[in-house]
Parts: C-alpha cells; sequence; structure tokens
C-alpha cells in the first residue's frame, strides 16, 4: 500500500509536481493554482498541513513560512507542497492531532481513521475517497 494514487490522469493532479519548493518573496516563481484545489484535512502551514485531492485521494503536505528577518535583513517567505503515500499522510495526521490536541480537528480525525480502516482491509474505491468534502 505505499503506492501513490495514479495522479497522472487526474485534472488537479496532473498539474501539481512530486515536490515544489518556492521562494516567493524574493521570486515571481508560484505554486500551481491547482494546490489551492486540494481540500485541507488538516494542520497548519507553517508546520504541517495534510492536503487531499478530492477527484482522485492523493495526499499533500503543505508548508508556508514567512520571516520578515524584523527589519534587518531581507527575509524570505517559503512555500511548498509535496506529495505523501497514504501512510505518511497517516504519520503526519497523528502527529498533528499530538501537537493540537485541544483543537477541533474533527475532518482530520475521520480522515485518519477511514485510512487505518482502509489499511486493515476495510473498503478501496473511488466512493470512499470522496466521503469528507
Amino acid at each position: 500500500m505505499n503506492e501513490i494514487s495514479d495522479s497522472t490522469e487526474c485534472k488537479i493532479c496532473k498539474n501539481i509536481s512530486e515536490h515544489k519548493l518556492i521562494d516567493k518573496l524574493h521570486t515571481k516563481e508560484r505554486l500551481p493554482e491547482e494546490v489551492e484545489e486540494l481540500q485541507i484535512i488538516g494542520g497548519y502551514a507553517h508546520d504541517c498541513q495534510i492536503r487531499k485531492c478530492t477527484l482522485c485521494g492523493t495526499y499533500y503536505r503543505y508548508y508556508y513560512d514567512h520571516d520578515s528577518e524584523s527589519g534587518v535583513g531581507y527575509g524570505y517567505t517559503d512555500e511548498s507542497i509535496k506529495r505523501i503515500n497514504p501512510e505518511r499522510a497517516q504519520e503526519l495526521m497523528n502527529v498533528v492531532i499530538k501537537a493540537y490536541p485541544q483543537l477541533p480537528l474533527e475532518k482530520l480525525r475521520q480522515e485518519l481513521d477511514y485510512l487505518r480502516k482502509r489499511r486493515n482491509g476495510g473498503k478501496h474505491g473511488k466512493e470512499s475517497n470522496n466521503r469528507i468534502v
């Protein structure tokens, strides 16, 4: 189950590379517009945000970091997207839940429950990929 969904055929994912890191502050380079179409499952962009394609079920880790260097340096604004397999998504969901137990992370908990059931021989198929929208 280490395979990543076939994102090469997906209308959204085919335009998102396996891993992309950009410096938004000093370059004109940007992540593909399709990144904004991914569903946010949980977490925080400045730490570990898990996103999922609603069409094919592919998981991503999104990261955003801005530092102004308190006016003494150039500062930076980094943004990245990385495609991850379901096992890595599950690991990251557990990390987020442990790091932020006080927050309402119901969508993330539901997705984690889905991955656990799937891993233990639960239902597979496209209909189960779209149960949380």
